[in-house]
């Protein structure tokens, strides 16, 4: 799901509504908008919303960890790396601080990543 031939990432599009599971994942996520737009992924509240919730991009499991990397398919505009942990194991991640922002990545063109640029060990 959401791979890609030779080494391709597809990431996760922002009106997904399959509650893919991001219990210990790093999952990419893009604003399909289009135009450079980063207008529904660029807010811890944001994420929060597309993973609360049935019909949704994605779940967590109670009490689960998990990131998220969201940006768009141009490369116009910035990236933003997530911290998702439903602290209080209920299931959701509405709480206060139960997805943080936790880096900036400049002008990130999520499509045109492989898993060349990544070293996960």
């Amino acid at each position: 799901m959401n791979g890609g031939a030779g080494g391709a990432i597809v990431p996760f599009a922002d009106t997904a509504t399959a509650d893919f599971n991001i219990t210990n994942k790093v999952v990419f996520l893009a604003d399909t908008a289009g135009s450079g737009s980063i207008a529904t992924v660029d807010t811890a509240a944001e994420i929060a919303a597309l993973i609360d919730g049935a019909g949704d991009a994605f779940s967590i499991t109670a009490g689960g960890k998990g990131i998220v990397m969201a940006g768009e398919n141009t490369g116009a505009s910035n990236g933003f790396a997530y911290f998702v942990n439903d602290a209080n194991s209920d299931g959701d991640v509405s709480d206060t601080g139960e997805v943080t922002q936790v880096g900036i990545v400049g002008t990130l063109d999520l499509d045109a990543l492989t898993t060349a640029n990544f070293a996960i060990a």
